[in-house]
């Protein structure tokens, strides 16, 4: 894969701390697992908040993640973890639904990895 932005990675919240893992970290624990065929009604990924965007976000940056889910190779898969959550993949999910596909490759963690960074809600 294309070596993404610096700091780039998954957030998320679990109690009062925020667990971030950096793409890379992601890759290498999901490099052997095993790929499987999901439907993209099973994923939760419309509804995730994009606040990344702005609040309101920009049409600038909007077209901005438009020409990168555009320019992305499906050829890997996402990444979910033990809830099925995406960890990594949401340009992929876009292309796939605006090209009118129902499914995506995937893996998915049985056991998440550990984070890279913990950080409480309140040093945030």
């Amino acid at each position: 894969m294309t070596k993404p932005a610096k700091g780039h990675g998954y957030i998320d919240l679990v109690g009062d701390e925020h667990h971030f893992w950096y793409i890379e970290t992601l890759w290498e624990a999901a490099k052997d697992l095993p790929v499987k065929e999901v439907k993209l009604d099973d994923l939760a990924w419309a509804e995730d908040d994009c606040a990344f965007l702005g609040n309101p976000p920009l049409w600038g940056v909007l077209a901005q993640q438009c020409k990168q889910a555009m320019n992305v190779d499906l050829s890997y898969p996402i990444i979910l973890n033990v809830n099925g959550d995406v960890m990594d993949g949401m340009h992929r999910i876009i292309k796939t639904f605006v090209a009118e596909k129902t499914t995506i490759q995937a893996v998915q963690f049985e056991q998440t990895p550990k984070p890279d960074r913990i950080t409480k809600e309140s040093d945030s």
